[in-house]
């Protein structure tokens, strides 16, 4: 049985999360699972996309939870408080309640 504040705060995560764009990168499968040239492909991806991802998480975070992450050590403090509360329950089980294929989803 879930908790009521775990329950609340699981909904809140559900509902801010369901503009969040997804990480999309050319290769949906484990890295070392690629050849060198696809998992080079996926590192250019990453790379060409970081800043924007970055920016996009800050403001998502300051609009749905009121939380400041900058990248100095006050920041990053505040991020492990958040993750404290709700990182948790960003992983989603299947019905055997193993974790599900986060590549997709």
């Amino acid at each position: 049985m879930i908790l009521p504040q775990i329950w609340l705060r699981k909904r809140w995560l559900e509902r801010a999360l369901r503009d969040y764009p997804l990480y999309d990168p050319p290769h949906k499968v484990e890295e070392r699972m690629l050849s060198k040239e696809k998992a080079t492909e996926n590192f250019e991806y990453f790379m060409g996309v970081r800043l924007q991802r970055l920016a996009y998480l800050q403001g998502w975070l300051r609009e749905h939870f009121g939380v400041k992450v900058t990248l100095d050590q006050k920041g990053m403090r505040a991020l492990n408080d958040w993750g404290n509360k709700y990182a948790g329950l960003l992983l989603v089980t299947g019905p055997d309640g193993h974790p599900t294929a986060s590549y997709f989803n």
